[in-house]
């Protein structure tokens, strides 16, 4: 697919940057690695170079973002760690003592 001069085309590092514009956080070797798997965006080559429409770009990030669910909010496990474990059973040893 290669589209006609008058169509804007973007580079793999503005092509990640308009990305991170639109709330998808890639990196330029990302797309470089998704190319190599046969993921992501639609790209074309032109001359040995690799280049993104802008329109196929806006598709992917919205067809990405609406995925993505937002994560859970941060909180400590009900589980214990061996490690907070010993220091209260230290701490009660120490109360003992007393």
């Amino acid at each position: 697919m290669v589209p006609g001069d008058d169509v804007e085309k973007l580079a793999t590092p503005a092509a990640s940057r308009y990305l991170r514009q639109r709330g998808l956080r890639v990196q330029p070797t990302t797309l470089s690695q998704w190319r190599w798997k046969k993921k992501g965006p639609p790209y074309y080559r032109e001359l040995m170079r690799v280049y993104y429409r802008p329109a196929d770009l806006s598709a992917f990030a919205a067809a990405s973002t609406q995925r993505i669910e937002p994560a859970p909010a941060p909180g400590r496990s009900s589980r214990r760690s061996p490690r907070d474990e010993s220091s209260a059973s230290r701490k009660k040893c120490a109360s003992m003592a007393t």
